[in-house]
């Protein structure tokens, strides 16, 4: 089973090295689709293994629906994250076990428990608590 990482980027180089850090451990590839970035984002990325294209930007779907129809295809699953975005698990076994069970399945996309941090504390008395989105889908 084959996962690919993406992250849809315009100047991130605050959070990038965070985000592809923890991809990492989950998928077989990264891939960084960047706005054209004026910061290190490129660079930084590159550092921590990902394979980076630059891209106009036009739109989020745009750029991912590009992304999926020209370098996706040889992969099961895609596992998309926001450059500010980073996987709090220390399970990538796990992960792909669960996959694996998913795959002889209908299932083409899965949601995840996403929960939000505001200045380091996490919030728990808002509607962004713990709320369920689609970042791993098939091809």
């Amino acid at each position: 089973m084959k996962i690919l990482g993406i992250v849809i980027t315009k100047n991130e180089e605050i959070h990038i090295s965070r985000c592809i850090s923890s991809l990492t451990k989950f998928v077989d590839d990264v891939l960084v689709v960047d706005a054209i970035s004026d910061d290190a984002t490129i660079e930084i990325a590159k550092n921590h293994g990902a394979k980076v294209i630059k891209r106009r930007w036009v739109s989020y779907s745009e750029q991912l629906n590009w992304l999926l129809e020209n370098h996706a295809t040889e992969y099961d699953y895609v596992l998309r994250l926001d450059a500010d975005e980073y996987i709090n698990s220390s399970k990538p076994k796990k992960f792909r076990e669960t996959l694996v069970k998913f795959s002889d399945s209908n299932f083409r996309a899965i949601s995840v428990q996403r929960s939000y941090k505001f200045l380091g504390s996490l919030l728990q008395d808002s509607e962004f608590y713990n709320r369920n989105v689609v970042r791993i889908f098939t091809p």
